[in-house]
């Protein structure tokens, strides 16, 4: 009895916590201890119908759990459904895997102990085991945010199988207690149905990361051909508005000549000084008014066609040409400088979607800081610094709040709520650069003439996130935080 207690205990709480990574969810520990509580109290049932109904007492857990999980979370009861069963089906896959580990230690205790106190110490340590595979499988960079593919429309159904049929097998094994060589068939299938779980749930995980990627490309493929068309129609209504000048102009220059000719004559022949300086006012002011006009149309043409160097990187490209027509949208002095050769640092430094996705989010990131703001500026500049491939990104934005560095690469925040900021993709910036082990650094410009801060992208293999700072405050607020470095 006491050995089925301390089995279902562990199992109990590797399930909860299977439950909540696979959903990558965050409930409080107040969820954990209420679950944890409510199944201890039905334990006695649950192992009263182990007792007299073994073959279904599994199944009938798992869907007890399967409602309890969907009232508590408030998921979709189909979701709930399959995460219990794929819960399932890996609790008992490490259960397995850690009696495995344990089975010697369980014949050195049987020649030393009696058989139930030995039982008791043999299934507590498989217990530990069991949940310390469950932690050491989420803290792989891979499978830390779980199964969230399978909340998708149409997920793949293959883990789903391999999980159940681990539960039938279990179910098998506890009705069959007889030794025989035959159990090493099922015992040998649900180690093969585990592993498959594992190379399902990752194979899953990058089919879904990519159709993320294309889905952001699609949507920003279709933005940007959305800026095109408007820029299309500026530029046309740019070229009528210079048709209307040059119009005109054909009209005013003969009309100018002939004024100055009469000048010439009246400055000859007139003795008047009054109406010399009269005359000469007025064609002073015609041409410093069609010369303001001109100044204007000449700094808007530019303003809006302003060419910008090539990583020859066509996604990258495409994007840092959208990204200025939105900071020409909100008359952003946006500028690009290039050095290096891009293509040789996407091929053996980082993906081009992933350099995408940083790129995008830290310039809409800066575009969001400076918007409302009378000096508006942000540069961009890929350059190779010490032998390291760096990207920069700098504005005319405040600096950031201390708020926001002390959360630096633990949670998204922002203080740009109202203007759409989320911090997410400052996290996610973070995130991605480690697996590239690429260092991230903010850097406070002192006495700044235009740019008041940068964000610097190192590719130096150290994965390090770096502050220089010369607010003494930040110094001492970062103290807590052992793993970022203060310049």
């Amino acid at each position: 009895m006491l050995v089925r207690i301390i089995k279902y205990i562990f199992f109990i709480l590797c399930y909860l916590y299977l439950f909540v990574k696979l959903l990558n969810k965050k409930p409080n520990k107040n969820f954990y201890i209420i679950q944890f509580t409510l199944f201890l109290s039905a334990l006695p049932i649950l192992i009263l119908l182990q007792e007299y109904i073994s073959t279904f007492h599994i199944l009938l857990i798992f869907f007890f759990l399967s409602i309890l999980m969907f009232k508590c979370i408030n998921i979709p009861f189909n979701v709930s459904i399959k995460v219990t069963i794929i819960s399932w089906g890996i609790s008992y896959f490490l259960f397995f895997i850690a009696a495995l580990l344990v089975t010697p230690i369980g014949y050195q205790l049987d020649t030393h102990l009696d058989t139930q106190t030995s039982d008791t110490i043999a299934m507590f340590l498989i217990g530990i085991f069991q949940i310390l595979f469950c932690f050491f499988l989420f803290k792989l960079k891979r499978f830390k945010k779980g199964m969230t593919f399978l909340s998708d429309k149409t997920p793949s159904n293959t883990g789903l199988s391999f999980s159940f049929s681990i539960l039938i097998t279990s179910a098998f094994l506890a009705v069959y207690k007889n030794p025989s060589p035959l159990l090493i068939i099922p015992l040998l299938y649900t180690l093969i149905s585990g592993l498959s779980i594992i190379v399902w749930w990752k194979s899953n995980l990058t089919k879904s990361y990519i159709n993320k990627i294309t889905s952001q490309e699609i949507s920003e493929q279709k933005q940007i051909i959305i800026e095109q068309n408007k820029n299309i129609e500026n530029l046309k209504q740019h070229n009528y508005e210079l048709s209307k000048i040059i119009h005109r102009d054909n009209k005013l220059l003969p009309t100018l000549i002939h004024t100055t000719q009469e000048f010439l004559i009246l400055f000859k022949s007139s003795s008047s000084k009054e109406l010399l300086m009269e005359n000469s006012s007025n064609l002073l002011r015609q041409l410093e008014q069609i010369s303001e006009e001109r100044l204007k149309i000449i700094n808007n043409y530019e303003f809006k066609t302003k060419n910008f160097p090539l990583t020859n990187l066509f996604s990258i490209d495409t994007l840092i040409n959208y990204m200025y027509q939105k900071a020409c949208a909100n008359s952003i002095n946006y500028n690009v400088s290039i050095q290096g050769n891009a293509m040789h640092f996407t091929t053996y430094f980082i993906k081009e979607s992933d350099l995408r996705i940083i790129i995008a989010e830290l310039i809409q990131n800066a575009i969001i800081a400076v918007n409302n703001l009378s000096k508006k500026y942000i540069l961009i500049n890929f350059s190779c610094q010490n032998h390291n491939y760096i990207i920069e990104i700098l504005d005319s934005a405040a600096l950031f709040h201390d708020s926001v560095l002390l959360n630096l690469g633990i949670t998204p925040y922002t203080t740009h709520q109202d203007a759409g900021g989320s911090g997410i993709g400052l996290f996610d910036s973070i995130d991605i650069l480690k697996m590239y082990h690429a260092s991230f650094e903010i850097e406070e410009l002192y006495n700044p003439t235009i740019y008041t801060k940068k964000i610097k992208l190192c590719f130096d293999n150290l994965s390090q996130i770096r502050i220089k700072t010369y607010r003494k405050n930040i110094t001492s607020i970062m103290s807590s935080r052992n793993d970022i470095i203060i310049l």
